[in-house]
């Protein structure tokens, strides 16, 4: 049997208009019908059924013809117990639909874990310049010199995965099989936040493609990693820090909680020792520029 059906309730009515009824008990009740109608026909009416076991429609169907039959001797009290339930209903309702479009969106954070950073990324400077001479373009004395080279480099640009530092000694270019790569990088980083229960944040790539001149900057400004011979001057390498994230803001209008900075780290450090044991990368923890240096290994896109 189904919940009060619209033709029950008309009949219901047409039987409360009936001459021979009482006037004043019919135009009540009929009052009753209409707001039972109503709700069944509302949103709130999911709202009520929601309190309800699934296979207890008949019990619904039962109290609400007993209240019907208890309120022809409790008139008001029967009016205000079905304002005061629609009223809580209405509330309940707003309230939910309050959290939604206000609320902040929260982490529900599951299976992080550290890497052991230092011994996982230790991948020596030498080794990454082998592979970079190989599959990487030659050095470039001047950024002039890059911007001829563009046939053989992909720019890189801000996008929904990772975005661009302030470049201070270094240009947004790589091989197209480094570029390729730190894109996997940015999905992968962010489909593991998404399973890790984790607010979506984006990469920050702050050094790629570095001339000759860009390097001998470095180094006179006591930047000791910044080695004459880099693999960041063949533009197969990128370095993505591990202490700052660009937090997605909200969506549509609701506010993410932010994610603590450890626990955004664990999950990229995650991301890339993966990619390391696949042989797709070389990955250096730099300690002092916090941040991953990373090499790509390969000479094609993946």
């Amino acid at each position: 049997m189904g919940i009060l059906s619209a033709s029950q309730i008309n009949s219901f009515l047409s039987a409360a208009f009936n001459i021979d009824v009482c006037i004043r008990t019919d135009c009540f009740l009929s009052c009753i019908g209409l707001i039972i109608l109503i709700v069944k026909d509302s949103l709130f009416f999911e709202e009520i059924v929601s309190f309800i076991p699934k296979n207890n429609k008949l019990l619904l169907n039962f109290v609400i013809f007993a209240f019907v039959e208890w309120s022809k001797k409790n008139k008001l009290i029967a009016f205000g117990a079905v304002f005061a339930l629609i009223l809580f209903f209405w509330i309940l309702s707003e309230v939910r639909h309050y959290r939604w479009v206000h609320g902040v969106i929260e982490n529900h954070p599951v299976r992080i874990y550290d890497v052991n950073y230092l011994k996982e990324f230790n991948d020596l400077n030498q080794a990454q310049l082998d592979i970079a001479q190989v599959v990487g373009v030659p050095p470039v004395a001047n950024r002039d010199e890059a911007g001829r080279m563009k046939k053989k480099l992909v720019e890189i640009e801000d996008n929904d995965v990772y975005v661009i530092d302030n470049l201070t000694h270094s240009i947004p270019f790589l091989t197209p099989a480094a570029a390729e790569l730190l894109q996997r990088i940015g999905r992968n980083f962010q489909d593991s936040l998404s399973s890790k229960g984790l607010n979506p944040n984006k990469m920050i790539v702050t050094s790629v493609l570095r001339t000759q001149d860009d390097v001998a900057r470095l180094r006179k400004s006591g930047n000791i990693n910044a080695a004459e011979k880099s693999t960041h001057c063949h533009a197969t390498t990128f370095d993505i820090a591990y202490a700052r994230f660009q937090a997605v803001p909200d969506l549509k209008g609701r506010p993410y909680e932010p994610v603590p900075p450890e626990q955004l780290k664990a999950v990229l450090g995650q991301v890339l020792r993966d990619l390391r044991k696949e042989g797709l990368c070389y990955v250096k923890y730099e300690k002092k520029q916090a941040c991953f240096h990373i090499t790509s290994r390969k000479l094609k896109s993946y």
